[in-house]
């Protein structure tokens, strides 16, 4: 196993608004190796502190065209094959210092209160990642950072704007992300190509204005990994105590049920009768949303381990 130093430069390591598989690889790593790297914030990390909302729209017009989002790579496994799963396992996480919760004006935003809000607003915070604290004004946030964005390269050609989730994952934006989780990845290109981003501080269940609060990651530090032909159709997150499903669709009605037609589909992989796993995502599993603004809807739906025959061993 090597640990892998990757910094973070936009037009050498990082591209900001879109991916895809055919972008050559910033790093190549070997499976169970570590990275060390980090991410710049919305925008190739421009924003500042002195920035009004007025200058905060006139950067993301300089952007228009793909996504806000500056995502550090693409990292290639070496020997991943398309089928294969791409486990990346989040060891730690900083952020940085300052961090801004945005709304935008009604014309552009996804908020799902733009309407009371049509003029926009901007927050800046103060993060103190040593008291795991960020504050603005009379608010005071407990942090839990992570990467909103996580993907591997799209199967069909690119590039992609970074907004839109899908089977390669993306733009999640689950907030359980954090140190500690991994999450599972369908291989779609050779090589995997990996790609992370979109650093968050804190971020509530659904993103509801828009923004959680967005900052760089001064340090992100994960463990890669290959699961042999795994054959995932969407992303899945575990940790010591949990297993989940990603769930994605035009509608919440169409998220939830991929969400809970993926857990009960591998919870009959686990050794559960299909009655035995439908009946346990509806009595014992825990649906919530990730995020509502994407214009593709997000869910998760988790199952504790003590709930699965032999706790899942073999997803860790």
């Amino acid at each position: 196993m090597r640990i892998h130093q990757l910094p973070v430069e936009v037009g050498r390591t990082a591209t900001v608004g879109s991916f895809s598989g055919e972008q050559a690889p910033v790093l190549t790593v070997a499976d169970g190796d570590e990275v060390v790297t980090g991410t710049l914030g919305l925008w190739a990390g421009r924003v500042r502190r002195e920035h009004t909302l007025a200058d905060i729209l006139a950067l993301r017009g300089q952007y228009a065209g793909g996504g806000p989002h500056t995502l550090t790579g693409p990292i290639a496994v070496d020997g991943a094959r398309v089928g294969d799963a791409l486990r990346v396992e989040i060891i730690r996480v900083r952020p940085g210092a300052h961090g801004y919760n945005l709304a935008t004006p009604a014309g552009v935003s996804r908020g799902v209160l733009a309407d009371r809000f049509p003029a926009g607003f901007l927050r800046h915070f103060d993060i103190d990642a040593d008291r795991q604290v960020a504050t603005s004004g009379a608010l005071t946030i407990r942090t839990r950072p992570f990467p909103g964005f996580i993907a591997v390269a799209p199967q069909a050609p690119g590039p992609h704007g970074s907004v839109e989730p899908g089977p390669f994952g993306g733009n999640l934006d689950i907030a359980e992300m954090v140190a500690g989780t991994a999450i599972w990845l369908p291989v779609l290109r050779e090589g995997g190509l990996l790609y992370v981003g979109d650093g968050h501080a804190a971020q509530g269940n659904g993103e509801l204005n828009g923004t959680a609060i967005e900052c760089d990651l001064d340090v992100l530090h994960l463990r890669v990994s290959l699961a042999r032909s795994a054959w995932l159709r969407m992303p899945r997150v575990t940790t010591a105590d949990e297993i989940t499903t990603v769930g994605l669709g035009p509608t919440l009605e169409a998220a939830v049920q991929r969400a809970t037609g993926d857990m009960a589909d591998w919870l009959t992989t686990l050794g559960m009768t299909a009655e035995d796993a439908y009946v346990l995502c509806s009595v014992a599993g825990r649906m919530s949303v990730s995020q509502v603004v994407n214009r593709v809807v997000g869910v998760h739906l988790s199952v504790s381990r003590g709930e699965l025959p032999g706790q899942g061993a073999q997803w860790r």
